[in-house]
């Protein structure tokens, strides 16, 4: 059995390294969505346990809290993916690149058609890998040689893929940045005050429940009714 488990483990913590190892901005948005999910779930629990609330209280705040926290969780979505996607464009086109970068893609008569809508660098590159080792002359190297004629172009995928993944974590922080400060608070006021109206017109229970936090751990909520 817990060879078993050890197995179950180590094969999850296998498929997150590979999912989120070579892309920053992944492993960022899921971090903020977990964290955001899990701040709500520890909101609503906090409702729950409170003695202080009526039952119809207490299904009122905790529903608020998990709305607002799916509120979060599609406001990062709505913000941050098209980010990522522009992001991630403009570094496979050649628009955002590094100097180096630049110059490799002169130095391979691949410079006009850097920022065209159909280029991508990674494709190029691997195309002029694929060529070099059809050749002759890479054919009849020896291996110290065949490393060598390869050594820049590697170098280029590895940069690459590096560049890449750094603008993905920057694009990532902008996006939630972004949708902290001025989508989500929007979304989630007008949503929430439209829930809230129609609820406070089905219970007058629920009258002035945010001038105190739901426990000692909690501050108060910042939705407003």
């Amino acid at each position: 059995m817990k060879e078993l488990f050890n197995r179950f483990a180590s094969n999850i913590s296998e498929s997150i390294y590979k999912y989120f190892s070579q892309n920053s901005g992944k492993m960022l948005l899921s971090a903020n969505i977990i964290g955001i999910l899990l701040s709500s779930f520890a909101q609503a629990g906090a409702v729950m346990v409170n003695k202080d609330y009526t039952k119809s209280q207490k299904k009122f705040l905790a529903s608020h809290e998990l709305i607002d926290g799916l509120l979060m969780v599609a406001s990062i979505f709505l913000v941050t993916r098209p980010i990522q996607c522009l992001s991630k464009k403009l570094v496979k086109s050649g628009k955002l690149i590094t100097k180096d970068m630049a110059k490799y893609l002169e130095e391979n008569c691949l410079k006009d058609k850097r920022g065209d809508a159909d280029f991508d660098i990674t494709k190029e590159v691997k195309e002029i890998i694929q060529k070099i080792e059809n050749s002759d002359k890479f054919i009849k190297a020896s291996e110290m040689e065949k490393e060598q004629l390869l050594t820049k172009h590697k170098k280029m995928l590895n940069d690459y893929s590096i560049f890449e993944d750094s603008t993905s974590a920057i694009a990532t922080t902008i996006g939630t940045i972004t949708s902290f400060s001025f989508v989500s608070p929007y979304i989630r006021n007008q949503a929430l005050s439209n829930i809230s109206k129609y609820t406070n017109n089905q219970s007058l229970d629920n009258k002035n429940l945010y001038n105190k936090p739901y426990n000692n751990h909690f501050q108060k909520s910042l939705i407003r009714i």
